[in-house]
């Protein structure tokens, strides 16, 4: 217990010295996400340059037989590389976030004074012994537990290394995501798009959950064996190739929201036998897919889902199915929701396929 609590003080000038010398390990495999933005990391420059108290730091030092010492940031990944941005010239001083004499300067626009007063700021750090990597990802969670600006998945990231992870993070990078647009810039940095894909992963390998409840569970059991890497990898390129194939562009598109992408992506999971279509059938399902769409859209609008002074929508032999999917739509992530979204779409998809 006494190791854990020795501490030391150090500048950001011997920061910068070990980044240059590359003994600094800014991003231990159990981070992935760097997450402040310019606005954020403005606010912290502007309380270096206050002198103002900023939290301690942790840090691990592991010296090699050779004598060489590398430096593993447990705990303070983003003040670290905030500062360390700053000092390469990689964002200027957010006008909104400082007085007026600092607004808009880039650190080598800073006076000599301010220049020495900055590197020469000092950070408590807390010192950790040489320990394995379980040890250290423990104690990374245990630091930011109770700490609100940690989501659950920015938790896990820190508590799980193993092929399952690796494989959904290996996913998450994916540039079809980009194409497809339904993440966010916030919630990739939040690592919300792995949260998100870990759910299809798990629905596709184990059948619906209820939102998030047992991705945890998952989690565990996988860290100790996982064998579907490749598989699970090849099945998510497949799925999201497919549906750019479809939709070039999601935009103007309720499947564009998480909710109806997750039900989309799932049935076309489901008649993965069936991929890639014909391109005959790709046009087809884009406009029976923008029919369904539209079709509960609407009943979405009605009071009570009730079809009203609609003849064409109340004549539609598809009506029960659209109405099945809205009626799920509004408790969007419990199991029998989700169940019956993707019961409604797959069946209307097969009667247009024909299968």
């Amino acid at each position: 217990m006494v190791e854990y609590l020795n501490f030391t003080s150090q500048n950001i000038g011997w920061f910068n010295q070990r980044k240059n010398d590359d003994t600094l390990i800014v991003r231990p495999k159990f981070q992935r996400n760097v997450v402040w933005t310019d606005k954020q990391r403005s606010f912290l420059i502007d309380s270096i340059l206050n002198g103002y108290p900023i939290p301690e730091l942790y840090i691990q030092e592991v010296t090699n037989a050779e004598g060489i010492s590398e430096y593993i940031v447990v705990d303070g990944q983003q003040r670290i590389t905030s500062f360390l941005k700053f000092i390469a010239g990689e964002f200027p001083i957010d006008e909104s976030e400082t007085i007026p004499k600092w607004a808009g300067l880039y650190f080598s626009d800073l006076s000599e004074e301010d220049k020495k007063n900055f590197y020469g700021y000092k950070f408590i750090v807390r010192e950790l012994p040489e320990m394995s990597d379980s040890e250290l990802r423990s104690i990374f969670t245990r630091i930011n537990k109770n700490n609100v600006s940690l989501n659950e998945q920015e938790l896990r990231q820190a508590l799980y290394t193993g092929d399952f992870i690796t494989t959904v993070n290996r996913i998450a990078d994916k540039a079809y995501w980009g194409q497809l647009g339904i993440f966010t810039s916030t919630k990739i940095r939040r690592m919300q798009d792995a949260e998100y894909i870990s759910e299809l992963a798990i629905a596709m390998l184990n059948g619906y959950q209820n939102k998030k409840d047992n991705l945890d569970k998952y989690y565990e059991a996988y860290e100790r064996s996982f064998d579907k890497n490749d598989v699970l990898e090849d099945s998510f390129d497949s799925i999201a190739k497919e549906i750019i194939s479809i939709f070039p562009s999601l935009r103007g598109l309720r499947w564009k929201k998480l909710t109806d992408f997750y039900t989309l992506f799932l049935t076309f999971y489901e008649l993965k036998d069936y991929i890639p279509f014909s391109s005959d059938n790709r046009e087809m399902i884009g406009r029976q897919l923008e029919k369904f769409a539209d079709a509960v859209t609407k009943i979405l609008s009605f009071e009570d889902l009730e079809v009203k002074d609609d003849e064409g929508l109340s004549s539609d032999i598809d009506l029960d199915l659209y109405k099945k999917y809205a009626a799920s739509v509004r408790a969007s992530t419990d199991i029998k929701s989700r169940k019956n979204r993707q019961e409604a779409l797959t069946e209307y998809l097969k009667k247009k396929l024909d299968i």
